[in-house]
């Protein structure tokens, strides 16, 4: 009687392998189809990624274009504070007050931030009041030396016509500190803290028409 038990169990074994083989082949495929879908989901988010910073990095320059073409537009700040004062100044405060319609007293101080964050608003005020059709005096006021006020002004490339220390008869309490005078020594308007847009351009338009 022939013993066929050793090529039964050759054949089994075989199977096992074919098997074996069919479940390697099929992990291998799916393997390959689970990398290539993370491949392409990570270059697709790579792509959204440079997209987004590309379009940052144009924002951000186009902001910087614009904030330089509009040169002394304050930045989006909440308004200064209104000054209500009932004070009244005297050519012992500024000798040229009645040499002029209007007097504009800016209290600053050189290490004043919101200060320096304001210069270029105090160059265009400069500006206009020369520009304008009625006499128009920039009066900066500080309680540090005078000195030290007009190498701070100089510095910034502010050129005004008149550097005054501020007296205890002003109300400058703070700074900086705009106050609009007439030659009556009248204090007809003022703020306190820097100066939004509008309020910027308030006082450039008064200056301008001298009202």
């Amino acid at each position: 009687m022939r013993d066929f038990s050793g090529g039964v169990r050759a054949g089994r074994l075989h199977g096992r392998d074919e098997q074996l083989e069919g479940v390697h082949g099929r992990a291998a495929n799916t393997w390959g189809r689970l990398s290539a879908t993370v491949t392409r989901t990570l270059v697709k988010r790579l792509e959204q990624i440079g997209n987004l910073a590309f379009i940052a990095a144009c924002l951000a320059l186009t902001s910087l274009a614009i904030w330089r073409q509009v040169g002394v537009r304050a930045p989006d700040l909440p308004p200064a504070t209104r000054v209500a004062s009932t004070a009244r100044l005297t050519a012992t405060d500024i000798p040229s007050l009645a040499s002029a319609d209007l007097t504009v007293l800016v209290g600053i101080r050189s290490s004043c931030r919101f200060c320096t964050a304001s210069v270029p608003f105090y160059r265009k005020l400069v500006q206009v009041a020369a520009d304008s059709h009625r006499s128009v005096q920039i009066v900066f006021s500080s309680w540090e030396p005078v000195e030290t006020t007009k190498r701070y002004l100089a510095g910034h490339n502010v050129v005004s016509k008149l550097i005054s220390v501020t007296l205890p008869s002003t109300p400058v309490r703070a700074t900086p500190t705009i106050l609009l005078v007439n030659r009556s020594g009248e204090i007809l308007d003022g703020w306190q803290g820097q100066l939004n847009g509008s309020q910027q351009s308030e006082i450039l338009k008064r200056v301008s028409s001298s009202r």
